[in-house]
């Protein structure tokens, strides 16, 4: 059990590295989408302004969806994993 635990926390440490690598990138595509949709349009609103809306609507989606893939998923895997794993054998 307790070694359960101790990669639970090592696997924290790593998806909390690919989570902010993945928010990241995925935050500076869609400022390449939003600049380029800018560009094609030609609002009123300067460019930044644009892209900051445009972000500030993407941004809250991101974090869940990402929140959701990168943590609950391999985690829940792996405790479904280990738990089946440690099962005792049937009588």
């Amino acid at each position: 059990m307790l070694l359960n635990i101790r990669v639970m926390m090592l696997m924290l440490a790593a998806l909390t590295v690919v989570f902010v690598s993945l928010f990241f990138y995925f935050r500076a595509g869609r400022v390449e989408a939003a600049r380029a949709a800018w560009t094609a349009k030609q609002p009123p609103l300067p460019e930044h302004t644009y892209v900051q809306n445009d972000l500030g609507d993407y941004i809250p989606g991101l974090v869940k969806r990402l929140a959701i893939w990168v943590y609950c998923v391999p985690l829940a895997a792996t405790s479904v994993l280990a738990f089946v794993l440690n099962m005792p054998e049937g009588d």
